[in-house]
């Protein structure tokens, strides 16, 4: 159809040293800028339409002050059924305020968590009893000493293997474990698919600010704080060139392992590190 033929589009480009923008919308929501008090406020539009309709672009531009944050998301994320854009705009940043200023329980990876609940919990009521029969679906969360969040979803129903021919179907569990740290399928021992002796699924996940166990502005709660990033490599005369890496590896750290790892390697020149 040559309607579904476009795409909504925001882009900023920041300048990190004087915090200076310049940024357009092509038919999308406009960015949320949050301030480390937890104020928020919306970049005004640029009333470009939707790309591939022949709108042209306009740049609008706008500066941050010190600590505040450009926030880009999904239109999917205010457009609610029997809600109003302008509500879901409404909603968005008052959690977001509230995330930056810590005025909730870790909200944003809290959310991740309830996402791969959702799944997980998804898979359980549809798989896990015949559609004749009924069944509990049991949820234990705990916030551990290390600060991760461990939730385990458990049934007392039957496994169900993913159907390989049926391929709009069946990614649940693969949703929920790119959005925590670690997920765990487990059933008791001697459990097959024809058994009713249930499955347990762990999700554990670190929340990445200290949790705040209060409905307003609170001190921060100790946080173990994660080992600094290092990458040691080495390469013997005639041997493998070997890299030892310590600490988190993500997106702020991604790039130097790279570099790191192409430099033990002279480029793939020999052989690779492990």
């Amino acid at each position: 159809m040559p309607s579904l033929r476009a795409a909504t589009l925001v882009l900023v480009v920041l300048d990190p040293a004087t915090g200076t923008f310049r940024y357009t919308t092509c038919g999308h929501p406009p960015p949320l800028v949050i301030g480390a008090d937890g104020t928020t406020r919306y970049l005004a539009g640029t009333e470009t339409g939707p790309l591939s309709t022949g709108s042209l672009p306009e740049l609008a531009s706008g500066a941050l002050d010190p600590g505040e944050l450009v926030l880009l998301y999904s239109d999917g994320l205010i457009e609610r059924p029997n809600r109003t854009i302008a509500e879901g705009l409404a909603e968005l940043a008052m959690v977001a305020g509230d995330a930056a200023a810590n005025r909730s329980l870790a909200p944003l990876t809290i959310g991740h968590s309830a996402l791969a609940m959702v799944e997980v919990f998804t898979n359980a009521i549809e798989h896990a009893y015949p559609p004749e029969a009924s069944g509990t679906v049991e949820l234990d969360a705990t916030l551990e000493a290390d600060g991760s969040v461990a939730c385990l979803v458990t049934d007392h129903g039957s496994w169900q293997p993913p159907d390989p021919a049926d391929a709009d179907r069946g990614h649940g569990l693969m949703v929920a474990g790119h959005v925590v740290d670690q997920l765990l399928v487990s059933h008791p021992e001697g459990n097959d698919a024809a058994a009713l002796s249930g499955t347990t699924v762990t999700l554990r996940h670190r929340l990445r600010r200290p949790a705040i166990l209060a409905s307003g502005p609170g001190e921060h709660v100790a946080h173990p704080a994660e080992p600094p990033f290092t990458v040691n490599t080495s390469v013997a005369a005639g041997a493998t060139a070997r890299a030892l890496v310590g600490g988190a590896v993500d997106i702020t750290t991604a790039g130097l392992l790279a570099r790191r790892l192409l430099s033990a390697s002279r480029g793939g020149t020999v052989s690779s590190p492990t």
